[in-house]
C-alpha cells in the first residue's frame, strides 16, 4: 500500500491592495519601489501593497517580513539658561 505524502501548508494570503506592508529583497537588491524608483534596502522597507509588489512576490524577488521594532527615541538634552 502506497503512503500519500503530506498536503503542503497552505501559502498565507496576500496583503489587500492599498494596505501598508514591510517587504524584504529576497534576490537582487536591486528591486526599485515603482513610486520613487529607489532601491529595497537589505533589510527591507514599508510600501503600499500594489499590483507591482505583488508580482515581485509571485516572482521571488521579495518577501514579506516583520517591520523593525521602533527604537523609543532619546528624551531631548536640558538646556540650561546662559548666564550673563
Amino acid at each position: 500500500m502506497a503512503r500519500t505524502p503530506p498536503k503542503p501548508a497552505a501559502a498565507p494570503e496576500p496583503p489587500k491592495f492599498g494596505d501598508t506592508v514591510y517587504v524584504a529583497p529576497l534576490t537582487d537588491p536591486a528591486v526599485r519601489a515603482p513610486v520613487d524608483g529607489a532601491r529595497l534596502p537589505p533589510e527591507g522597507r514599508a510600501v503600499t501593497w500594489s499590483e507591482y509588489w505583488h508580482r515581485r512576490l509571485l516572482d521571488g524577488d521579495i518577501e514579506l517580513a516583520e517591520a523593525p521594532p521602533e527604537e523609543p527615541e532619546a528624551p531631548a538634552p536640558e538646556s540650561k539658561p546662559l548666564e550673563a
